[in-house]
């Protein structure tokens, strides 16, 4: 019987997180990683074990199938063979919209506007703060 990778935490910052990789639009989870030949070179799948549906998130991105025998490999292609095709669920992410404003007042509005507050004293100096 062939074996199912499953990478530490520790490696690529959580390596079943589905935020990172996706999750079953059923459950929202996630079984690890298979590995087959996608047609470009060696395809990495995520894949949900108890609903059967996988998804493809990229090719040639972990190297550990080198390191696995035939069997193995042929085993997980078997395994993705039998699971359906689908988009991956992903938790919703807030973004923060950058809300930082450029400065439009012109130097004189500037100078009033210090005066008002009580930063420079008068007006008719015109020499320059900096």
């Amino acid at each position: 019987m062939g074996k199912i990778v499953e990478l530490p935490n520790s490696v690529i910052g959580g390596a079943n997180d589905p935020a990172e990789w996706g999750g079953c639009p059923k459950c929202h989870m996630n079984d690890g990683f298979l590995n087959a030949d996608d047609g470009i070179g060696m395809g990495q799948w995520f894949w949900c074990k108890r609903h059967k549906l996988k998804w493809h998130v990229g090719t040639n991105l972990f190297s550990m199938w080198q390191h696995m025998s035939k069997e193995d490999l042929n085993w997980q292609a078997f395994v993705l063979a039998e699971c359906q095709d689908v988009e991956p669920w992903h938790p919703r992410l807030t973004i923060v919209e950058d809300r930082r404003v450029e400065s439009k007042t012109t130097y004189d509005e500037q100078r009033i506007l210090l005066w008002a507050s009580g930063y420079i004293g008068d007006l008719a100096d015109d020499t320059e703060p900096f």
